[in-house]
């Protein structure tokens, strides 16, 4: 602190103010530099009249998503300070989210999320354990008549076991549960304390004065005083409680959603002295929504990369994350129900974002500023392109583009959406820096450099006949110089000119977070998914080959061979192509031929002497087809060599395996 300032408290309590060290309760006739005091206090007309609307330079509200009520209102209205910050670790939860972007004109001066701020060290470290509830703990059938099935003494032993088990940092449990309702908490707390722990029950019916003093028991230092082990809440502290002391955290509840998720093990990510981590554990029933316990980690909405955070366990900085195979199972099966690319979902990060920007947000704007990948939206058959969303949102000041335009889109928003490689951007950007002003610097353009098949094949792509059933009338350039006499005319429409603008800088900014790492001399990402006919592209092979490649290919004239795995087997497939392919390790891989091929076959020599005649062997896998949208995507594995190959007969089938 500060030795030259002075600082002092306004609660309205000054026993209270005068117990705080080096800070003193406010007196009117003393001079003070800074004051601390509530927005419950500073509202009430014999304080807020004390002060002149001038009389600070400087205002700082916290928990400022509440700004919209009536309270933080009168306040925020009242002064006029040279400078007002607001602070809020949950902007979405407010229910009118544009007033408060609204009141400091959209100007967000930071903005950090969990996963940056557990790179950075800047919460206490948490081990997070999702663990399988009691057989039977299911909140779609759950009757007040079924309550005794919730706290049975084989229930509360396993949670008592579990509590004791993974343990907690510091000289002794503090303990916060969070549980679904209010019967439940008073229940677990009487049960508790007749196993000997010191427990007590809050819900919003307790008034400040109750929920203060269970806090001060909770954080209670002195063993010979009076002092809590566990406090049990019903959503109150969800936000503005600030408990530095808890080392372990019981969710006995199902996810509503993964912001309370996170705010709920947020009360125990508060740094202190005497805590080295805080344990966080997750009796996981059958809930409808344990999909949304990975979504909390993996925020995209991408499923495939909340099962990343399942599988791998995997979180930045030093805190972990663990569940045990059932749990897995659970949410894996939460999550093949879920439906992630909904209307509603779409619209609620596109308003989100555009509350926070205060103007309709571009593609790159979700870069920016949000972690939503508006991929989504372009790969979306409801309308294939951006302008077509925003058409259905019926934006006020947005201008409505025809069909043909919107088809166009549609042609460019499969061409450069994704941003594999920044090639095809740059060379419409090119293209059409001789139609209209580019608001952006373009990069040096790498055509020189390109060989004919690439060329090839981007001029066939833009001239929409490269991939199958698209009609070549929608072609954007008519040859490698000019654009199309068809999609020339709309770039002198402002919104059309804005949207093609905003692909091409989606796509080069996409491809340098997305593909910047490119494997040995491929233009494949390890790890990253494709589908046949993103290959075909990054092949440079004339046209696409999505359609026919059949598990596997050599395309005429090339020295590639990529194989492409379907790993989980769909149940109803014929017993011929049942193959049998899997790791062996991490770095080795069996695989079986199509039926019918004998090592004499010409795919077969091609594979079986690829270091002679030079052929590149690379794997594609994709997990299975039983999610629609996962189907089609492949994981690129990388290049494979041929250790061993042998002919077998399986179902009366010929195979070739390796």
């Amino acid at each position: 602190m500060d030795i030259g300032k002075r600082f002092c408290v306004l609660t309205g309590d000054r026993k209270f103010s005068s117990s705080l060290s080096g800070i003193s309760a406010y007196a009117e006739k003393e001079g003070y530099d800074f004051l601390f005091s509530t927005c419950e206090m500073m509202v009430k007309d014999e304080y807020l009249r004390k002060f002149a609307p001038e009389t600070f330079d400087y205002i700082v509200i916290d928990e400022v998503h509440r700004a919209g009520s009536k309270t933080y209102e009168k306040i925020i209205d009242y002064f006029r300070p040279e400078f007002l910050l607001g602070m809020t670790a949950t902007p979405e939860r407010t229910e009118d989210e544009n007033k408060i972007y609204e009141l400091f004109d959209h100007n967000v001066i930071y903005e950090i999320r969990l996963q940056d701020a557990m790179e950075q060290e800047l919460l206490c470290p948490f081990h997070y354990y999702g663990i399988t509830d009691l057989k039977g703990i299911d909140d779609r059938s759950y009757q007040l008549s079924d309550f005794h099935r919730l706290f049975t003494k084989e229930r509360l032993d396993y949670i008592i076991e579990k509590s004791q088990f993974y343990g907690y940092s510091g000289d002794r449990l503090r303990g916060l549960i969070f549980v679904s309702r209010k019967e439940e908490g008073k229940e677990l707390a009487l049960l508790l304390e007749e196993r000997g722990y010191h427990a007590a029950f809050l819900s919003g019916e307790n008034d400040q004065k109750e929920r203060e003093e269970s806090i001060a028991l909770l954080e209670e230092k002195d063993k010979e005083k009076p002092y809590l082990d566990f406090l049990i809440t019903v959503d109150i502290f969800n936000e503005g409680v600030d408990i530095p002391e808890v080392n372990q955290i019981l969710m006995l509840r199902p996810t509503i959603s993964p912001i309370v998720f996170i705010q709920q093990p947020g009360r125990g990510l508060r740094r202190w002295e005497m805590k080295d981590f805080v344990g966080i554990i997750d009796f996981i029933g059958n809930y409808d929504n344990n999909y949304m316990i990975p979504q909390a980690f993996a925020p995209s909405g991408d499923k495939e990369e909340a099962r990343m955070v399942v599988s791998s366990c995997y979180l930045p900085g030093i805190s972990t994350i663990e569940f045990d195979e059932i749990a897995r199972d659970k949410i894996f099966r939460s999550l093949s129900k879920a439906r992630m690319n909904t209307f509603e979902t779409f619209r609620s990060e596109y308003r989100h974002l555009k509350n926070k920007l205060g103007r309709i947000p571009s593609l790159v704007d979700f870069l920016d500023y949000s972690e939503f990948d508006p991929l989504r939206i372009l790969q979306d058959k409801r309308w294939k392109s951006y302008p077509a969303f925003l058409s259905k949102m019926k934006e006020e000041g947005y201008e409505e583009l025809s069909l043909d335009a919107l088809d166009y889109l549609a042609v460019l928003g499969q061409i450069l959406g994704k941003g594999l490689r920044k090639d095809e951007a740059l060379f419409l950007s090119k293209r059409i820096q001789k139609e209209i002003f580019l608001p952006f610097v373009l990069p040096v353009s790498d055509e020189g450099q390109w060989t004919d098949k690439r060329k090839t094949t981007i001029l066939n792509e833009f001239r929409n006949d490269y991939f199958q059933k698209k009609d070549p009338k929608q072609a954007i350039v008519s040859d490698w110089e000019r654009l199309s006499i068809g999609f020339s005319p709309f770039l002198s429409q402002e919104w059309f000119k804005k949207a093609v603008v905003d692909l091409i800088e989606f796509s080069l900014k996409r491809n340098e977070r997305h593909y910047g790492k490119g494997y040995r001399d491929t233009g494949f990402t390890l790890f990253e998914r494709y589908t046949r006919d993103d290959v075909s592209v990054l092949f440079d092979l004339e046209k696409s080959h999505g359609a026919t490649f059949n598990g596997y290919q050599h395309p005429k004239g090339t020295n590639l061979f990529p194989i492409f795995v379907n790993y989980v087997k769909a149940e109803d497939i014929s017993e011929a192509t049942k193959y049998e392919d899997h790791f062996v390790d991490p770095t080795l891989f069996s695989w079986t031929s199509r039926h019918g091929e004998k090592k004499t076959s010409a795919n077969m020599r091609t594979l079986i002497h690829h270091h002679e005649n030079g052929t590149k062997v690379y794997l594609f896998v994709q997990k299975s087809t039983k999610e629609k949208e996962e189907r089609g995507l492949h994981y690129f594995l990388g290049e494979m060599d041929v250790l061993k190959s042998y002919e077998v007969r399986e179902k009366g089938y010929d195979y070739v395996r390796f």
